[in-house]
């Protein structure tokens, strides 16, 4: 049908298959896993699907790398709207949704991928350990949860290229999480929950348009971050911030990559501070 999950072809004239290949069970199933999608927009789901199937870009047309993540953001539904996307077949954009139906999200809150159990369960054959490293090292996943690893691992074990792959992250970034496990690394730079806060790391992720990797990064420089409250901390401070200086959004990540303390700051000790990037210049 239109809604992009099962199969289906665009009216007016054109021939461009946009749905996914799965039967009623599949559709079952998936609606069963991520309930969430009867809520989505037709539209904006379909525009999703679209992307997954349309051709690669001439090579060279979007550059590879860049961003903190070593990843390009790319303007996703400007290419789709020029007729390119990620390439992938049917059968291989189908299979990767019947595993992984969180790879539709369009909202940071239903993005997180459930259990590595569950993974597994789903995968009718495990994931070597070989492609889960090789997902780490070329798609630089330091910080991101480990179902990340295992679900790209298993996209590229149904012979989706890595540089597909790095399309479709750098195009929808809500196909990376971040871990909330510290680890060890973090633990011992400091004061840190022992479980980070899921919807603080959404929050800057999608207030500074960062991936797992720079928050990971920010963690390491100020671990008291992490007890940092979204709405309480963060918000404010960053709203302030980029009021005060006249920062644009680019400047606001700039900034707080290099000095994320200036989020835990007290008021006056704020003030004190905003006041010298006033009378100093940035």
């Amino acid at each position: 049908g239109s809604d992009g999950v099962g199969g289906g072809v665009i009216g007016g004239g054109s021939d461009e298959v946009v749905g996914l290949a799965m039967d009623p069970v599949d559709v079952r199933f998936v609606l069963q896993n991520f309930p969430q999608l009867c809520l989505y927009d037709c539209d904006e789901l379909e525009s999703l699907v679209r992307f997954m199937l349309r051709p690669l870009p001439p090579r060279g047309s979007i550059p590879e790398n860049g961003g903190g993540d070593g990843i390009a953001n790319v303007d996703w539904p400007s290419i789709s709207g020029m007729g390119y996307g990620a390439g992938l077949t049917i059968e291989q954009a189908t299979r990767a949704i019947r595993m992984m139906p969180e790879l539709l999200a369009l909202y940071y809150e239903d993005s997180r991928k459930p259990s590595m159990v569950y993974i597994y369960n789903q995968m009718r054959t495990p994931v070597p350990p070989k492609l889960i490293d090789e997902a780490n090292q070329q798609l630089n996943l330091e910080g991101a949860d480990p179902s990340d690893a295992c679900t790209f691992g298993y996209l590229r074990s149904l012979g989706i290229e890595w540089g597909q792959i790095r399309i479709l992250l750098s195009s929808l970034p809500l196909w990376t999480t971040s871990n909330l496990d510290p680890g060890w690394e973090l633990l011992q730079k400091g004061p840190v929950r022992s479980k980070l806060k899921r919807p603080a790391l959404d929050f800057l992720r999608q207030r500074l348009q960062i991936g797992p990797g720079d928050v990971y990064r920010l963690l390491k420089t100020h671990t008291r971050l992490s007890t940092y409250d979204a709405c309480r901390n963060m918000l404010p401070k960053l709203d302030n911030l980029q009021s005060k200086l006249k920062l644009s959004s680019a400047d606001l990540k700039k900034l707080i990559l290099r000095m994320p303390s200036l989020m835990g700051m007290g008021m006056s000790a704020f003030d004190d501070r905003m006041k010298f990037f006033m009378e100093e210049g940035m």
